[in-house]
């Protein structure tokens, strides 16, 4: 019977281990070059907290710390790599020694008893230098475990006083310059104050002096009013009486004299001469003539004017309204008045009109087609008139067609006078239409006496 050995492979010949993927785990350990630049790391720490403190940089004393730790990552990543690659090849080995303890007690059933006894023998001497073997891999590798932490501990302790001491020095520079700054604020207080004060006092100067002449020529005007205050109220109630009682008193002796003298009626009128307008309109037979230099659009009496002159103009009235002021009159394409002069006509532009001067002239346009006794002719004329067939006239005063735009009152003169009617007639009819190409300055339309 053959001889039984243990181990299959060489005494002399440590095995390898084998890595879940098939690979060999080499025992051999060679020294890497990240060891020794954790050391001078570790070294650097204590130069750049120094160096810190000296140049005061704290780059110099975060930098060395941050490679420190880096490098310490990494070699303890490495070792924890060894570590399980040298429990991986215990395992195996261990795994080893137990088929082959199996195989020896199943070889151990075929041998003889001495046979058996001195391959126990062999087998137990070989499984006891095994074990010696992992326990002393297991002790350097406790070892070297151990040195690595003592370099850790080592390596925060340098880092640990490091930032102790550059904590201290960054509160002794910070108290420095809190004293620097304070010392500098309260030089620079009394200064800028004193800046302050002269510059406030330089700019008041020139007003103070100002508000003393002033005061002086308060107190100048104060008393030239004091002194003129009897005379200003003596003036105003003089001005008072004469707007109250003379222009009463100088119409009515007019009216007086006009009466005495002339066989016909001739009366004075200042007040509104709307009602003079209905009258025409209510009592006209054959021609009614309104000059005015404005067609305004009363919001209270424009639709009862309106209404009365369509009643008339159904009753085959004639109606001639001359209108227009000639300063409201353009000749230009782009002119900005509100009437503007084209060839054969005229147009009425209502957004160059904002004060509404020519708002009656849509609703007058409007009856003018359904009417053809009713006229419109631009005079460019600023007189007012009013004839009423060859009964009566009025010359003058406003009325609601002009009342806006003429917002001072004015006096004007009713007359039955037959000879100034018809003379004001004729002239309206004889005056032109106002063209584009000439443009003369209108003739008057009142008597001539």
């Amino acid at each position: 019977m053959a001889k039984f050995t243990l181990f299959s492979r060489s005494e002399g010949k440590r095995p390898q281990a084998t890595r879940p993927d098939g690979s060999q785990v080499s025992r051999s350990r060679k020294w890497p070059w990240t060891e020794a630049a954790e050391t001078i790391s570790i070294i650097a720490c204590g130069g750049g907290v120094a160096g810190a403190i000296v140049f005061q940089e704290l780059v110099l004393a975060i930098v060395p710390p941050v490679f420190a730790l880096s490098f310490n990552i990494i070699n303890r990543s490495r070792r924890l790599q060894e570590l399980r690659e040298r429990n991986l090849w215990s395992y195996t080995e261990a795994q080893d020694l137990r088929s082959q303890l199996h195989s020896v007690q199943d070889s151990l059933q075929t041998l003889p008893l001495a046979d058996r006894l001195v391959e126990i023998e062999a087998c137990v001497r070989r499984l006891s230098d095994a074990t010696l073997e992992l326990q002393g891999q297991q002790a350097g590798m406790v070892e070297e475990m151990g040195d690595d932490r003592e370099k850790i501990k080592e390596a925060f302790g340098i880092l640990r006083q490091g930032v102790y001491n550059l904590s201290h020095h960054t509160n002794s520079s910070l108290d420095r310059l809190r004293a620097e700054l304070d010392t500098l604020r309260r030089e620079v207080e009394p200064t800028a104050s004193r800046v302050a004060r002269q510059i406030s006092d330089e700019a008041i100067a020139p007003l103070q002096q100002q508000q003393r002449q002033f005061e002086q020529q308060l107190g100048q005007v104060q008393q030239q009013q004091s002194l003129l205050s009897p005379q200003v109220q003596q003036l105003t109630e003089a001005v008072t009486h004469l707007r109250t009682h003379t222009a009463q008193h100088w119409l009515s002796e007019i009216d007086r004299r006009l009466e005495s003298v002339l066989p016909y009626r001739y009366r004075v009128v200042s007040e509104d001469a709307s009602d003079y307008l209905f009258e025409a309109l209510n009592q006209g037979k054959e021609h009614i003539v309104i000059v005015t230099p404005w067609l305004e659009l009363d919001p209270v009496r424009s639709e009862a004017f309106l209404q009365a002159l369509d009643t008339i103009l159904s009753q085959n009235v004639f109606v001639s309204f001359g209108w227009g002021r000639r300063a409201d009159v353009g000749r230009a394409r782009n002119t900005t008045r509100p009437i503007a002069l084209k060839d054969g006509g005229w147009r009425y532009q209502p957004e160059r009109d904002p004060h509404g001067y020519y708002r009656l002239l849509p609703q007058l346009l409007e009856l003018k087609k359904r009417h053809k006794r009713l006229t419109l002719k631009l005079l460019g004329t600023a007189e007012r008139i009013v004839v009423c067939d060859r009964d009566w006239a009025l010359l003058g005063s406003h009325h609601l067609l002009c009342h806006v735009a003429s917002n001072t009152p004015e006096v004007g003169l009713y007359t039955n006078d037959p000879h100034v009617v018809l003379d004001l007639g004729q002239r309206f009819n004889l005056v032109p239409h106002l063209k584009r190409r000439a443009m003369p300055m209108p003739g008057r339309l009142t008597v001539n006496y």
